[in-house]
């Protein structure tokens, strides 16, 4: 059926209910309506203390040598060890010394920014060893042993 051909609905009368208000009752509760509640032991709060499982073992263990730390605090160069200098090469053969390093490996990253500098120039000419150089002059990007 359409919403327009449907029949009026009656409704059953409403009778009206009356509404008593209720007095809340007051409980008054004392220390001994409260028994006392038996918690499981906890296993870890029932076991040895740690320490006194490893207390034994590191009596037994010989003293550290300081020495150990004094190796561990040194870091290990990779690669080759000494000076390296990193030489921008232009084309009209002059090479311009950018930058120092203390073994090959450091040498190897500086050389890869200052390549990447001059990538992403863009129509800029970055600025080495006191001078700004044009991106299209470069030859080589050189690590050289110093």
């Amino acid at each position: 059926m359409a919403p327009a051909e449907m029949a009026p609905v009656e409704m059953a009368p409403v009778e009206p209910v009356e509404i008593v208000p209720v007095e809340a009752a007051r409980v008054e509760i004392g220390p001994d309506d409260f028994a006392p509640i038996e918690l499981p032991a906890d296993p870890f709060l029932s076991a040895p203390a740690p320490e006194l499982l490893i207390e034994p073992a590191l009596q037994s263990e010989p003293p550290i040598d300081p020495s150990f730390f004094e190796e561990l605090e040194t870091p290990q160069p990779q690669g080759r060890r000494g000076s390296f200098t990193v030489v921008v090469r232009l084309s009209d053969g002059e090479g311009v010394e950018v930058g120092e390093f203390r073994d090959f490996g450091t040498a190897m990253e500086g050389a890869q920014e200052v390549i990447e500098q001059f990538s992403n120039a863009n129509g800029s000419w970055p600025f080495y060893a006191g001078r700004f150089i044009r991106p299209d002059l470069i030859v080589s990007v050189d690590v050289v042993d110093a």
